[in-house]
């Protein structure tokens, strides 16, 4: 009895419910669309209605996977893999508070908040290169050929993304400079 008791089937009925009722709430949804919209291809309800079904087959294959034995085997490797793990969650504990690197958090904040502020006057690509290149460099990245490429590349594939296949329209350059080239 306890095997088909176990925790993953218990979270897994649980999650099921909480996916059949995410779903149903999901596809109840179009009642609320105007009308003017019911004929997008995505909609309001889409991605809910995707998150659910997959939520639901998740959770099935959660309850009906087979569990696993208990010989001396597993065991040990399950100990070894517990003893990984709480030496890795080690690091995250109050007893090591004082010690969590306080100038990376504040200096990213920092960061962060000087780029949001700067982010339409000095255009997209520059501002998420910036806000890239000196992130790495506070969190302490030290390979600059790999910082400047990964620093370029992001902001110019989200921007040609957004751009072309959304269909939406982001100032890529400052506007002084998309001025001076006619865009």
């Amino acid at each position: 009895m306890s095997r088909l008791l176990s925790a993953d089937r218990i979270v897994g009925v649980i999650l099921l419910i909480l996916c059949c009722l995410f779903t149903y709430f999901a596809f109840d949804l179009a009642k609320t669309i105007p009308p003017f919209f019911q004929n997008q291809p995505m909609r309001v309800d889409t991605l809910p209605r995707i998150l659910g079904i997959a939520g639901i087959i998740a959770s099935v294959v959660t309850i009906i996977a087979p569990t696993t034995g208990s010989s001396a085997a597993q065991s040990t490797d399950a100990d070894k893999q517990l003893k990984e793990n709480q030496d890795r969650m080690a690091d995250l504990s109050f007893d090591n508070f004082g010690q969590a690197k306080w100038g990376q958090l504040v200096a990213m904040i920092a960061l962060m908040i000087v780029y949001s502020t700067y982010l339409r006057a000095g255009g997209f690509i520059p501002a998420t290169f910036f806000l890239l290149l000196f992130g790495s460099i506070i969190l302490g990245e030290r390979r600059w050929i790999v910082m400047v490429i990964v620093s370029f590349l992001a902001p110019m594939a989200i921007w040609l993304l957004v751009t072309y296949v959304l269909d939406r329209t982001i100032p890529p350059l400052p506007k002084a400079i998309m001025n001076m080239l006619g865009a």
